[in-house]
């Protein structure tokens, strides 16, 4: 504190008496009141959230001021870091405090929203790329914060990142199966490494499952073209590892033009399901039709691709957007000839945002 702001300092400065200047100081401190209705929102949120949310409060206070107001809020842990002008040596809107703050909590401008109730504030927040709300602390205020923060695909988005990176598949029976598969769609639709736990690493050639394979003991599936083709165009090893095993693919090539399987001659399957010269016609034949989350969600999808109206199946597939924000897993295996229905809610939630975005 500089002479000046001291009791002792504005009392010589104004020809006050130092005892008067220090009760002024007290009283004032004395006012300072938290904003209870805007605490039991944060709080609710990072409740309903389950933590997922990370919050962080940027405050224009003194040292001392903050000294007496953090024993006002009796549970700090609603903010995951309190950052105050006094500590920092920077005040709001000095961009040099944003920037402390972001280096301070790790998190690119993209992934943040500022809030305040002051307009030069956001504006600053603004200028660095964090989008922001003016805040005016009142009913509406709340409500016009809720319906942004509560927005179903931020809820979506909520869900992947809060179980992340364990996004697995799953059967209609309970039971987990790991596979590259689910993982690389996730990763394909989100752009996102943090959501998965998968890397090019030395392979070659990718295999369905990650590890050894699942509900058949001791069953051998060599890798697929399939995995290894969406591993190709998701983690874009570099070109050279890529025309190799393009021109290896080629080897699996079916007279008829479709391809094997799996990268094993021993083992000649081919999927007829990737021929898809009917799409456009098949998918508008398909709107507004019946379908679990995944269907609908792809549904959307590709109308969006092909410039066709899926408002009604948008609706639809709001609506089934569960408490939790993601959506129910649905059907995008069958697994072999028991036919068995495996899902994974990550690549639904994923392909859902995708669906619903602009």
């Amino acid at each position: 504190m500089r002479p000046h702001n001291s009791p002792k300092g504005i009392a010589q400065h104004f020809l006050f008496s130092p005892v008067e200047v220090a009760e002024a100081f007290s009283q004032a401190r004395d006012s300072l009141q938290p904003n209870s209705g805007m605490i039991s929102f944060i709080r609710n949120l990072k409740q309903q959230s389950r933590d997922a949310i990370e919050i962080y409060a940027m405050s224009n206070i003194s040292k001392e001021d903050w000294a007496v107001l953090s024993t006002r809020i009796p549970d700090w842990s609603i903010f995951d870091q309190v950052f105050t002008s006094g500590h920092a040596g920077m005040r709001k809107p000095d961009p040099r405090f944003y920037r402390h703050v972001l280096q301070e909590i790790r998190l690119s401008p993209d992934d943040l929203f500022f809030i305040d109730d002051k307009m030069e504030n956001v504006l600053a927040a603004k200028s660095l790329g964090i989008d922001g709300l003016v805040f005016d602390n009142n009913v509406d205020g709340l409500q016009a914060l809720g319906s942004i923060l509560h927005d179903p695909t931020a809820k979506a988005f909520q869900y992947l990142y809060r179980h992340a990176p364990h996004l697995k598949s799953i059967t209609e029976t309970g039971v987990d199966v790991p596979d590259n598969f689910a993982q690389l769609l996730i990763l394909d639709a989100m752009q996102d490494q943090k959501l998965v736990d998968i890397k090019w690493g030395s392979r070659r050639t990718w295999n369905f499952f990650i590890g050894k394979p699942v509900l058949i003991h001791g069953a051998y599936l060599p890798d697929d073209l399939d995995t290894t083709l969406m591993a190709l165009t998701t983690l874009r090893p570099d070109a050279e590892l890529v025309t190799s095993v393009l021109e290896e693919m080629l080897t699996y090539l079916n007279p008829d033009g479709t391809f094997h399987t799996y990268f094993d001659r021993k083992k000649p399957r081919f999927d007829p399901s990737m021929l898809g010269s009917l799409l456009r016609a098949r998918i508008q034949e398909r709107v507004g039709q019946s379908g679990n989350a995944l269907d609908i969600a792809v549904r959307i999808i590709g109308c969006k691709w092909l410039n066709l109206d899926s408002d009604g199946d948008c609706q639809t597939l709001l609506i089934m957007q569960c408490e939790d924000g993601g959506w129910d897993a649905g059907c995008m295996y069958a697994y072999g000839s028991t036919g068995l229905k495996i899902g994974n809610r990550g690549v639904t939630t994923a392909m859902a945002i995708q669906a619903l975005g602009s």
